[in-house]
């Protein structure tokens, strides 16, 4: 309550103004994570800020596309991760030059 009262104060607007702009500038910060974009603050020097909440995280969340599959491929799916398929050489060898850049200078 006291930074409502705060900000009713500092720019001399009443209770019901208030919560109508905040709820405006809210459902606008949502309607930008749900389109995959982000909230920022941006200043003449200094960092970029960015803002995000709980509630736009789930924005963001619910804004990835949703991966629909017959129940064949439900079940095709199901089996290569019981039994999934060798590597192939090309993933391999990629993992292997992983390793070495990841191996202690010695």
């Amino acid at each position: 309550m006291e930074r409502i009262e705060h900000l009713q104060q500092v720019l001399d607007v009443s209770n019901a103004s208030l919560l109508r702009e905040a709820v405006l500038v809210y459902a606008w910060a949502v309607s930008e994570r749900l389109a995959g974009r982000r909230i920022a603050s941006v200043g003449s020097s200094g960092p970029v800020r960015e803002f995000t909440s709980p509630f736009l995280e789930r924005a963001s969340w619910l804004s990835r596309e949703r991966i629909q599959l017959s129940p064949e491929g439900l079940m095709r799916v199901a089996q290569m991760v019981q039994q999934p398929p060798e590597p192939t050489r090309e993933l391999r060898e990629l993992m292997s030059d992983a390793g070495e850049e990841e191996a202690p200078a010695g």
